[in-house]
């Protein structure tokens, strides 16, 4: 059976980088947890989840698109992403989202590179419920 286990924890971080030449740079990043199949969550290995887009004048991003994607809904990902928010960079700064997931940990980290920044966010925690379904002993 194929069922699919939803997290609905998301972690915010919230941080300051450079400052540009316009004043200074915040960044607003979201990390969702997304969503994997059952058949996704039992596979070992490792795996990344690689996204390019770029910011518009109020640091919202747009042109979401996918450079490596594996067992996630792009419009999932492009969804979360577009609820960053990335101020001080220049309209139409690209960046890259990189999301790394290990088994059996989950989601491990996000990192978010473009226009000077380089943001790496390490999520710790309990981070892989996944092995205590209620059908688990």
């Amino acid at each position: 059976m194929n069922k699919t286990i939803a997290l609905a924890i998301i972690v915010a971080a919230v941080c300051s980088a450079a400052p540009s030449q316009a004043g200074a740079t915040d960044l607003n990043v979201v990390f969702c947890q997304f969503s994997l199949s059952e058949v996704h969550l039992r596979m070992s290995g490792k795996f990344q989840l690689i996204y390019d887009f770029q910011v518009d004048a109020d640091g919202i991003p747009s042109k979401v698109g996918a450079v490596k994607s594996f067992a996630v809904d792009d419009h999932m990902v492009e969804s979360c992403v577009r609820q960053w928010r990335l101020t001080g960079f220049p309209t139409e700064t690209r960046f890259r989202a990189t999301f790394n997931w290990t088994h059996p940990v989950g989601w491990t980290s996000l990192a978010v590179e473009g226009g000077g920044l380089h943001y790496l966010l390490e999520i710790s925690g309990d981070r892989c419920p996944y092995g205590r379904t209620p059908e688990s002993p």
